[in-house]
């Protein structure tokens, strides 16, 4: 059965970019597995990959590009209480970004989404075994006033085999 992941791969200026490619070639083991990117639908096992592509298609088809704007960073649990994250997490473009996650996950995904945890749209940039690691890099990193702007313009849904991708299909947005 494919495992199937939709991420948002955000546009950024190329010094915005080569900075949180070296956060996450530093501090997150998927950095060169993975690029940048916010998760909308998180790796599900499904039975037919046609129809997903079919519902996410019908509803990004007329949603324009989401700008977004990352001004801070935060730590969040890993999965099921397993290791935590450093992300960067949106100001600009959060409300979008969770409107459009709760579309995704009606249809043929209703039955995976996990109601016991909040969706919070981030950028992963570092992950680690304790809590205070992750605090002591996003401390670090909120010292610093920063503001990278950013455009969704595409969503990519990843079909994965033992954590890899084996296939990645673009599904533009409305320009």
């Amino acid at each position: 059965m494919p495992v199937l992941a939709l991420i948002a791969e955000p546009a950024f200026a190329p010094s915005d970019r080569a900075w949180i490619d070296r956060l996450r070639r530093a501090h997150d083991p998927e950095a060169g597995h993975v690029p940048p990117h916010v998760t909308l639908i998180f790796p599900t096992d499904q039975p037919a990959v046609a129809p997903l592509r079919t519902h996410i298609r019908r509803i990004v088809r007329k949603m324009p590009a989401i700008r977004t704007v990352f001004r801070v960073a935060v730590v969040l649990p890993g999965p099921d209480g397993h290791g935590h994250y450093a992300a960067l997490a949106p100001e600009q473009g959060f409300a979008a970004l969770v409107r459009l996650h709760d579309r995704l996950y009606g249809g043929p995904f209703a039955g995976a989404l996990r109601h016991d945890i909040a969706y919070l749209p981030h950028l992963t940039v570092g992950r680690f075994d304790a809590a205070v690691a992750a605090r002591r890099l996003v401390d670090r990193l909120n010292r610093r006033a920063f503001a990278l702007n950013s455009a969704i313009r595409a969503l990519d849904l990843l079909q994965l085999e033992r954590g890899q991708i084996i296939d990645r299909q673009r599904l533009q947005l409305a320009l």
